[in-house]
């Protein structure tokens, strides 16, 4: 980062870029988890979905 210089003071010059922390998906699991966060229904909603979907098919087509 480039200082700024006015003559009396010098602007920017003791800033550090935050430090940015990558996380492992475990971290953000363990993370979630303590924080309370639940996942969306919606991926629950849609596997119902197949899943009742599939079992009507398999109904249909065995008792044919």
């Amino acid at each position: 980062m480039t200082v700024y210089n006015t003559g009396k003071v010098k602007i920017g010059l003791g800033y550090t870029p935050p430090n940015i922390t990558e996380m492992s998906e475990d971290e953000l699991v363990i993370q979630r988890g303590l924080l309370g966060v639940r996942k969306s229904c919606m991926s629950d909603a849609i596997a119902t979905i197949v899943v009742v979907f599939g079992i009507a098919a398999l109904a249909t087509w065995w008792s044919a």
